[in-house]
C-alpha cells in the first residue's frame, strides 16, 4: 500500500516563506497545509490568528536540570504509557515525552536530575530515530501545528481564505471542493468525476476502509490511486479538496461512502456534544443496533420540524427515527464480521425475546466469574519479593539487559515488582507483538521467584521454541547459580527420570 503523504509531498510545490508568511488555502485545510509544510520545511512551523501573537514555549536541552513541574505548567499529563500528543512518563530514568503538535515522541535520559540525551522515537513502535541536543515544548492553548524537533528557525504562518490573492500572500494552490457526494453515483457527480479527468487531473481517494471502496464497482474507474489513513496528517482531513498545482484531486470517505461529520458548533447547542458520538463511528450503510428495538440499518440524517433525527431502517417498511439526544441507546453493530445480520421488526417483540436470553446469558457468566474473583481474593501465597534487598536485586538484574527498556517493559516489570511484593497470587496477562521483549519479561520474574527460593515452569507449545527459550535462560541466568533444564519428548526417559527428580528435591 503507497503512502498517501509522500505521494503528495512528490508533487506539492512549496511557496517562498519568510519567517513570517501569509497563505491563501481552502477553508478548513489549514492543519494540513501547515503539516505538509512541516514535512518539507526545515523549520518549526506556528498556526497563528494573528502575526503578532506572542508566542510562549520551553526549552529542554541537554547538560540542563530537569524539572517535572514545567511540565505540569505547560498542561502537560502525567501518564503510565504515552499514547497522544500532551502526554509524559517519568520510567525511572527515561522521561517519555509527545510534545503537543509534534510528530515523534521524545525520551528524555537523565543522569541524577540532569538531561543526559534526547532521543527521538518513532510513535509506533518506539524505535529510536536519532538523538538531539534539544526540544521544544509548547503551552496546551498555543495554536501550535508543526514543530518541536528542535529547529533554531521559527515559522509562523497567518491563513487568509482564498477568495482572492492579496499582495505579499503566497497562493498554495489548495482548494476546497465544489459540493458533491459520490455515494449514490448521480449522473451529476458522475459529470463532475468525469470533468476533471478530462483535465488532466488525476482522482485520489483516501480512506479509513478500504473493504467497503471495494465493494464500489462503478467507482473504481475513476480512481487512479486509492490509500489507507495511516498518517496524522492524513487523520486532519475531514474533507476532500482540489490541488491545482498537481492537478490532483482529493477524495475522502465523506464524499464516497458519505461520512457524516457534524462540527460541536453548528448543533444545537442544548444537545450534549457526546450525545453524538455514534456518528464519528459510522458510515451510511453500517448496521447499528437501538438497545430497545434492536438491528438496523443506518441511513443518514434527516430533519423533520426543525429538528434532526437518526434515520434507521428495520425490517420489512419499518423506520426508527432517533433525535440526536436520545443517541446514546445507540451502538454500532459489531456481531457477525463480513456476514448481513437479519434485521428485526419494531413491533415484531424478537428483539426482546434475544435481549431476555442474552441478559440470562451473562447473569449466569457474571455468577460464575464473582466466584472465581471471590476464591482468588481469599486465596494467600507466599510474598516473593518479601524485603528491600530481593527487590534490589530484582532491579539489579534489570539493569543487566543488554538493552535499553521500552516504556512498556519498563511499566511490565514495575507490575510484576508490585505483584510479587504481595500476598495474592500474580494473576496477569503479557502480550506483544514478536521481538517487543517478552521472554526478557518472563526471564524478570522467573529471577525473582527462582531468586526467593522457589521454582519456576515455563511452558512452551513446540519443541524448538522449548529449545530456544533454554538456550536464552542459561545465557542470561550464566552468572547465577540457577539450574535450568529442559522437558520434552526428545529428552530420554532416564534424563526426564533425573529432571523430575531434582524438582521434587528443590
Amino acid at each position: 500500500m503507497r503512502n498517501f503523504t509522500n505521494d503528495f509531498l512528490k508533487i506539492f510545490k512549496y511557496p517562498k516563506l519568510s519567517k513570517y508568511s501569509t497563505i491563501t488555502i481552502g477553508s478548513g485545510y489549514e492543519e494540513f497545509v501547515a503539516e505538509i509544510l512541516g514535512r518539507g520545511i526545515d523549520k518549526s512551523i506556528y498556526l497563528v490568528p494573528q502575526k503578532d501573537k506572542r508566542i510562549e514555549f520551553k526549552e529542554l536541552k541537554v547538560g540542563e536540570k530537569f524539572n517535572s513541574k514545567i511540565l505540569e505548567k505547560f498542561g502537560y499529563e502525567s501518564v503510565e504509557r504515552v499514547w497522544n500528543s500532551g502526554e509524559y512518563s517519568i520510567l525511572g530514568e527515561n522521561v517519555l515525552i509527545w510534545p503537543y503538535s509534534a510528530k515523534y515522541v521524545y525520551r528524555i535520559t537523565l543522569f541524577g536530575d540532569e538531561i543526559e540525551e534526547i532521543d527521538i522515537l518513532k510513535p509506533d513502535n518506539r524505535k529510536k530515530i536519532e538523538s538531539v541536543k534539544k526540544i521544544r515544548l509548547s503551552l496546551v492553548n498555543e495554536d501550535v501545528v508543526v514543530g518541536n524537533e528542535g529547529d533554531d528557525d521559527l515559522l509562523v504562518l497567518e491563513f487568509v481564505p482564498n477568495v482572492f490573492v492579496e499582495e505579499g500572500v503566497e497562493d498554495i494552490g489548495i482548494r476546497s471542493l465544489p459540493y458533491f457526494s459520490v455515494v449514490s453515483l448521480s449522473k451529476s457527480s458522475i459529470n463532475i468525476l468525469e470533468d476533471y479527468k478530462k483535465r488532466g487531473y488525476e482522482i485520489w481517494y483516501l480512506t479509513h476502509d478500504l473493504l467497503k471502496y471495494k465493494s464500489e464497482k462503478v467507482l473504481a474507474q475513476y480512481i487512479d490511486r486509492i490509500y489507507q489513513i495511516e498518517d496524522q496528517i492524513e487523520k486532519s482531513l475531514n474533507s476532500g479538496f482540489l490541488y491545482e498545482e498537481g492537478k490532483i484531486l482529493v477524495l475522502t470517505d465523506s464524499e464516497v461512502l458519505g461520512e457524516i461529520t457534524l462540527k460541536y458548533q453548528e448543533m444545537d447547542k442544548n444537545i450534549d456534544p457526546s450525545s453524538v458520538e455514534i456518528l464519528k463511528k459510522i458510515f451510511v450503510g453500517d448496521f447499528v443496533v437501538h438497545e430497545d428495538h434492536g438491528i438496523g440499518e443506518f441511513l443518514g440524517l434527516t430533519e423533520k420540524e426543525g429538528t434532526q433525527y437518526i434515520e434507521i431502517a428495520y425490517a420489512g417498511s419499518d423506520r426508527l427515527y432517533v433525535p440526536l439526544y436520545s443517541s446514546e441507546k445507540l451502538m454500532k453493530y459489531i456481531g457477525s464480521g463480513k456476514a448481513r445480520p437479519t434485521l428485526t421488526g419494531l413491533n415484531s417483540g424478537v428483539w426482546k425475546r434475544i435481549s431476555r436470553r442474552a441478559k440470562e446469558d451473562v447473569e449466569n457468566i457474571a455468577k460464575e466469574l464473582l466466584q472465581i474473583y471471590a476464591l482468588r481474593e481469599v486465596s494467600k501465597s507466599k510474598k516473593i519479593l518479601s524485603s528491600q534487598q530481593q527487590l534490589d536485586e530484582y532491579w539489579k538484574f534489570i539493569g543487566e539487559f543488554d538493552f535499553v527498556d521500552t516504556e512498556d517493559q519498563y511499566i511490565a516489570s514495575q507490575n510484576i515488582a508490585r505483584d510479587l511484593s504481595r500476598e495474592s497470587p500474580m494473576d496477569r496477562l503479557l502480550v506483544g507483538d514478536v521481538g517487543f521483549g517478552k521472554t526478557e519479561i518472563a526471564m524478570r520474574a522467573a529471577f525473582a521467584v527462582v531468586n526467593g527460593g522457589m521454582q519456576v515452569a515455563l511452558l512452551a507449545p513446540t519443541t524448538i521454541l522449548a529449545n530456544q527459550h533454554k538456550k536464552v535462560f542459561e545465557d542470561r541466568f550464566k552468572q547465577y547459580p540457577f539450574n535450568v533444564s529442559l522437558l520434552s519428548r526428545l529428552q530420554t526417559s532416564s534424563e526426564k527420570e533425573k529432571i523430575k527428580e531434582d524438582l521434587e528435591k528443590g
